[in-house]
């Protein structure tokens, strides 16, 4: 019988699983009683499916295995003995690293509970650490009105009730009588079926759709029991809801399926289901199930890591998502695998959502949190957008961008083009993303990206809304001090948060020109004299012809200089600095007056000058999806992409990336897997990627033709594009005789126009080098092996 290599570790899981019961004569006392749960298994599928052993030439399926439990309810395995024994997520020589395995705990008279686990080498682990137990609070409804009116609301809304609106397919809660956006729910379009017949909707069976239970299991037992008059309203829904499948797709149909499972007395549900409603339901549906997983510990304050593994899992749609990335100068990129056919997502702006198809697709679900990470990189969640806790201000901390800790294939084999895929799942050929392991091996839970750009508040780094971003003091080196690099779990922005939406808008959108999308503030260089002087006010006069040019919630600095001069000077913005305009009015037939958000009054003085300034954190929050505030590609608004904010008219520093040349053979990438080794020069601890930055005799600016890995971090590789081919940005550096180290500067600032971008770099500045148009953002992903 072969053997598993040498080098392979395993660890233990136990678990025991009893069901309570009432009094039985089998004691004497007339308390519950406990008792063993016929039929009671435990799956253990790895997310692995295939292995190799990294030391030994031997290919390793990996098999589900099944255990059972004994007369006290304890978990055997095949051999009857207690605890089960699988190969360790930390096993070393096993490739891909971090196998985890999906638990299916199931029985004919329980509802079944899926879990994500981690086997540990040479350790035990108690599995009822792992569970997620069931939602105690109230149920949660989801109303159903035609559009986001709070007047439309049954006297029968509570505070926290979910509210779908129709007109839009978008998601709100309640609060303080406000509907606040939520997620757009908008699905994608199906073929179109023959009309089915409708049905009589009664009162009965409106409510009884509506109600859209947190926990899959109180609905399927609640369903099980209901009486007569139930039944009643079931057959008028199931009526309405074969309508709805015959116009759906085949994941509508599964969204009818959880619908009628759903289905119990009361509910807040006002309009009937109509083909219509019946993806956009499901989906608040699903939304509901996926919150309700998440277990508070009032001991912590904090949601557990487990149930977000486990909700995050309960997601997870196991499918391969690709992408075909011409190498050439063509920009358009081809869909593959699971991406195929997914359309493109429609950007939103204030007052109309995003369409976005992959909203809730495993890989691209995310959720908007606070929380942080400990020193150790493990990361935290304090609250969820819509749990009452959740805020933007920095009141309950850093904001933040949860997602799946993905997988991945980025494979540049072809002659003609790059293969990049991801997946939720380990699945044969995918590896672990970049910065996906923690420093001592085991996987991170879940990816936490900065929402925000990096702000300074009372001296501490932050990702938080409304304010104005840290600038003219922020570079390499001060981002290790400034962010507590090598004393907490933090760092400056780090290639694994530039990796993610490089991926993520490639995925999306196919297509190697981000400007083309999302043109971010990179064409907005207004400097403006002061037309009408005034004294103690929060407003500065200009020519009407150049503030029309000016947004609301953009940023200016004001100085006291009379000539022209670049933004560093100290009299350029002597005045204010980073003021976020608020409104705009007529002042004269010649001026407009421009208010800002001045916490004391100041004085103006004809001549004296007026610059735009990289915006405010905080700009796109009302926009719902990927988007810009009123317009994507004018070139004076920032952008979302994955509800993360970007392109607001500065360079963003890579922390954990140093750009270094001997002389002779030009710019090497340099990457620092673990920011805890952060430095002020490239030590021992950086990884030398054997990849390097454009560059020729002198200083000069290159258009690279196509992403390349250089460990991980998305780079661009090859010349001789331009601003509309190839990749369409711009990759600065010094010449390949100049010798020294640089850092890397991201996005672009606001006068860069066409050179800006996704993949733009300016590559010419030293460790150093700071600006007013430099800044960066805090990370969550630093520390890593």
């Amino acid at each position: 019988m072969p053997t598993l290599p040498e080098g392979t570790r395993y660890g233990t899981l136990t678990w025991q699983v009893i069901r309570a019961v009432g009094d039985t004569a089998q004691d004497p006392d007339r308390d519950p009683d406990a008792t063993v749960i016929a039929g009671l298994t435990a799956v253990f599928t790895p997310t692995v499916s295939v292995m190799k052993d990294a030391t030994v030439p031997v290919t390793i399926f990996a098999n589900p295995i099944t255990a059972t439990f004994d007369a006290q309810g304890f978990m055997v395995g095949e051999d009857g003995q207690r605890g089960i024994r699988l190969i360790a997520t930390d096993s070393p020589n096993l490739q891909p690293q971090g196998v985890q395995y999906k638990v299916v705990l199931s029985a004919p008279t329980i509802s079944s509970q899926t879990l994500m686990v981690e086997v540990w080498a040479d350790q035990t682990t108690d599995l009822t650490n792992a569970v997620v137990p069931s939602a105690g609070s109230r149920t949660r409804f989801a109303t159903v009105i035609p559009s986001a009116d709070p007047t439309l609301l049954p006297a029968s809304t509570q505070e926290g009730d979910l509210v779908l609106a129709q007109d839009t397919s978008q998601l709100y809660q309640l609060t303080d009588a406000t509907l606040i956006p939520i997620v757009s729910l908008r699905g994608e379009k199906g073929e179109k079926g023959e009309k089915g017949d409708t049905g009589d909707v009664t009162p009965e069976a409106a409510q009884a759709l509506a109600d859209a239970r947190a926990a899959r299991s109180g609905a399927e037992s609640a369903a099980a029991s209901a009486g007569a008059a139930r039944d009643q309203a079931a057959t008028s829904a199931t009526a309405a809801a074969q309508s709805a499948t015959a116009a759906s797709t085949a994941g509508t149909a599964a969204a009818d399926a959880r619908i009628d499972a759903a289905l119990e007395p009361g509910g807040a549900l006002r309009t009937p289901l109509d083909a219509g409603d019946a993806q956009t339901l499901a989906a608040a549906k699903a939304y509901v199930d996926q919150r309700a997983t998440l277990v508070w510990d009032q001991t912590t304050s904090r949601y557990t890591n487990q149930s977000i593994v486990a909700m995050l899992a309960s997601h997870a749609d196991g499918l391969a998502y690709g992408v075909q990335i011409p190498k050439g100068s063509a920009t358009a990129c081809t869909k593959t695998g699971a991406n195929t056919g997914i359309a493109t997502p429609t950007p939103g702006v204030i007052g109309t959502p995003a369409i976005d198809n992959y909203t809730l697709r495993g890989p691209f679900f995310t959720l908007e949190v606070n929380g942080g990470v400990e020193v150790d990189g493990t990361p935290y969640v304090t609250a969820v957008q819509g749990d009452g806790r959740f805020a933007r201000d920095g009141s309950n901390g850093d904001v933040w961008i949860l997602t799946p800790n993905l997988y991945w294939l980025f494979d540049t084999s072809s002659t003609d083009y790059v293969q990049l895929t991801i997946s939720d799942t380990a699945l044969a050929g995918l590896s672990p993303q970049p910065k996906a392991l923690l420093p001592g091996g085991g996987r991170r839970p879940y990816m936490l990206y900065a929402k925000y750009a990096l702000s300074i508040v009372g001296g501490v780094a932050r990702s938080v809304s409304g304010r104005p971003i840290a600038n003219r003091n922020v570079s390499h080196n001060s981002l290790i001090t400034q962010c507590k690099a090598a004393s907490t779990g933090y760092a400056g922005k780090s290639y694994a948060d530039d990796w993610y939406v490089k991926t993520m808008f490639l995925l999306k959108y196919a297509t190697k020109n981000s400007q083309s999308m999302f043109a971010g503030v990179t064409s907005w260089n207004i400097q403006t004299q002061i037309t009408v002087a005034e004294s103690g006010t929060t407003r500065v006069i200009i020519a009407t012809s150049t503030a029309n040019n000016i947004p609301i919630g953009s940023s200016l600095m004001l100085g006291s200089n009379a000539a022209k001069q670049d933004r560093s000077a100290g009299t350029a913005f002597d005045v204010f600095d980073g003021l976020r305009v608020t409104r705009k009015e007529s002042y004269d037939a010649s001026n407009t007056a421009i208010y800002v958000n001045a916490a004391a009054a100041f004085n103006t003085t004809v001549g004296t000058y007026l610059s735009t300034a990289p915006w405010n954190t905080g700009a796109c929050d009302a926009v719902v999806g990927d988007g810009s505030p009123t317009n994507r590609t004018n070139g004076r608004e920032p952008f979302t992409v994955q509800g993360i904010e970007l392109g607001l008219g500065m360079n963003e520093i890579v922390g954990d990336v140093i750009l270094k040349s001997d002389g002779s053979t030009g710019w090497q990438i340099y990457t620092n897997p673990d920011s805890k080794n952060e430095s002020t020069a490239v030590t021992a601890n950086y990884l030398a990627t054997g990849k390097y930055s454009p560059s020729g005799a002198s200083d000069a600016g290159f258009y690279p033709l196509y992403p390349d890995s250089a460990g991980g971090f998305l780079v661009g590789a090859g010349t001789g594009a331009s601003q509309s081919t190839g990749l369409c940005d711009q990759v600065w550096s010094n010449g390949t005789a100049v010798t020294g180290e640089r850092e890397w500067r991201s996005l672009g600032g606001l006068w860069d126009g066409g050179n800006a971008g996704l993949w733009f770099v300016g590559g010419n500045g030293g460790l150093t080098d700071a600006s007013w148009y430099i800044g960066s953002r805090l990370s969550a992903v630093g520390r890593a092996s």
